[in-house]
């Protein structure tokens, strides 16, 4: 509505990060200002937040530019949500999602594939969120593939992440490119 209301600090980001891991993983790195706190204020879009990193794997001979993998945390506090917060990684899907046909008008980023602690966790203290993602989850790029624009974001809703979720984008980090080794 052109107004501008303060997210707070936990919506804050302060970089990211998409670099080769052990084991046939990415680890992904979101900085936040602070995550002493995982609540948000409903003023913002709702009382649902999630930080999340994506890219794009450029796949010849498919429509489009390929697939557009993501991995992230959501706080799961708006409706339907458990309070408890979750890990996930998956491929975004369109919406709407009824006709293959007509070009999606949103994109949306269900938990599809939810992450144990092992493989992720948030430092309340120093504000870091670390991914270990298996290559195999987000298309097994091959050594030397690059992937394109990737960025993280701080986002809210009414609802936690899911396949129709509509969300409010609140802080965003330059893109840059990751060559898988």
């Amino acid at each position: 509505n052109g107004s501008r209301t303060p997210a707070g600090d936990n919506l804050d980001l302060r970089a990211a990060s998409l670099a080769n891991g052990s084991g046939n993983t990415l680890v992904a790195t979101i900085h936040v200002r602070s995550l002493s706190s995982l609540t948000v204020s409903p003023t913002v879009g709702g009382p649902d937040a999630s930080w999340m990193i994506r890219w794009t794997q450029v796949v010849p001979g498919t429509t489009g530019n390929g697939h557009i993998y993501y991995a992230g945390m959501d706080n799961n506090a708006g409706a339907g949500g458990s309070g408890t917060p979750s890990f996930f990684i998956g491929d975004t899907v369109g919406i709407p999602m009824s006709n293959p046909g007509e070009h999606s008008k949103f994109m949306a980023y269900p938990q599809t594939h939810v992450l144990t602690g092992s493989q992720a966790s948030y430092n309340a203290i120093t504000g870091v969120i670390t991914i270990r993602i298996p290559l195999t989850d987000v298309g097994n790029p091959a050594n030397g593939k690059t992937l394109y624009s990737v960025t993280a974001f701080s986002d809210t809703s009414p609802t936690p992440q899911s396949s129709t979720n509509l969300f409010n984008l609140t802080d965003a980090t330059p893109p840059f490119d990751v060559v898988v080794q």
